[in-house]
């Protein structure tokens, strides 16, 4: 017995559409049947919906701590997640910057305790000290942004 059961969903695969029931474990799809198979704690119907994968946004911005009234991780995710988004990958335009791995473990811990969809974030190295580089890198930075000017006050 399945966790999940997405019933009646319309998924495309090898050149058309397949109506079929999508059963999930864990918070991911194990595989899919003929409709009316199997069985599930919890079943939800899709018929006549397209069943999609999640879509990945890797180019999100976020403001907070210092400017939630324009978008927080709270906020921003669950717009994320009302879309079809359900991974993000934070751009580092937030106050302070995200150039060490001091500031970015605060930033994780935040977006953690709020977001509603899975996040990665990247690092602004802005001050290029290799001690700043590696200790975002030791706390989880997936990647960097570089800019070509220098680093706002």
């Amino acid at each position: 017995m399945a966790e999940l059961i997405v019933r009646n969903g319309m998924v495309y695969s090898e050149g058309r559409l397949h109506a079929v029931d999508l059963a999930v474990e864990g918070g991911a799809v194990e595989g899919w049947m003929n409709p009316g198979r199997g069985g599930a704690e919890v079943e939800v119907d899709a018929e006549g919906k397209w069943v999609i994968p999640g879509v990945i946004d890797a180019h999100f911005h976020c403001r907070a701590p210092a400017y939630p009234e324009r978008e927080d991780f709270a906020s921003g995710s669950a717009a994320a997640a009302a879309g079809g988004v359900t991974t993000f990958f934070e751009m580092p335009i937030s106050t302070p910057g995200v150039y060490n791995g001091e500031v970015l473990r605060a930033r994780r811990e935040l977006a953690e305790s709020v977001a509603h969809v899975d996040f990665g974030l990247y690092a602004a190295p802005g001050t290029l000290d290799p001690g700043d580089v590696e200790s975002a890198a030791r706390e989880g930075a997936i990647g960097y942004k570089i800019f070509l000017h220098g680093a706002p006050p």
